[in-house]
């Protein structure tokens, strides 16, 4: 099942090395497979290529990987999932312009992340609201952010990493 192809990967990911990553990243090919519009197995796949071969890749080749990543956007919506895969690309490409639109992303992600506020009486129903991410798209916009600021503002790198520890030990 997808579910535990999406569980394995992040496990794979979780150990932060080149071999784990491209073990993540063939265990999303897989997934992806399975649902290819499930924006979480791609935004993680996103992400693994980045982290795994990001600095490795031809130029070419990571060109085609961020206009896929837009393209999703544009698809399948302005999912966390998806926001976290394409700046973790645009972070490995790494011009300034990418840096900048990283940030934008990650932010963006990292906001939609927050719990929804209490319900107000009268407000709409629960079965009406939208419901809030998985949280550990948070965790990643948060680790991809302080990645991106880490060049600019190292105060702020640490206390996003800290946040990042905080949630996910």
């Amino acid at each position: 099942p997808v579910a535990e192809l999406l569980a394995s990967a992040q496990a794979d990911m979780a150990k932060d090395s080149e071999v784990s990553y491209l073990a993540a990243e063939h265990t999303l090919e897989t997934a992806l497979v399975e649902e290819p519009r499930n924006t979480d197995a791609l935004g993680l796949w996103m992400e693994a290529i980045a982290r795994g071969r990001g600095n490795q890749l031809p130029a070419g080749e990571i060109e085609a990987l961020v206009r896929l990543g837009e393209s999703a956007l544009e698809r399948l919506g302005r999912q966390s999932s998806l926001q976290v895969g394409l700046a973790s690309l645009l972070l490995a490409r790494g011009t300034p312009q990418d840096i900048v639109r990283t940030r934008i992303l990650a932010q963006s992600a990292v906001v939609a992340s927050r719990p929804p506020p209490p319900a107000v009486p009268g407000a709409r129903s629960p079965a009406e609201a939208i419901t809030a991410p998985s949280p550990i798209w948070g965790t990643r916009a948060r680790l991809v952010l302080a990645e991106a600021f880490a060049a600019a503002s190292a105060r702020l790198a640490l206390s996003l990493l800290q946040e990042v520890q905080d949630r996910d030990p």
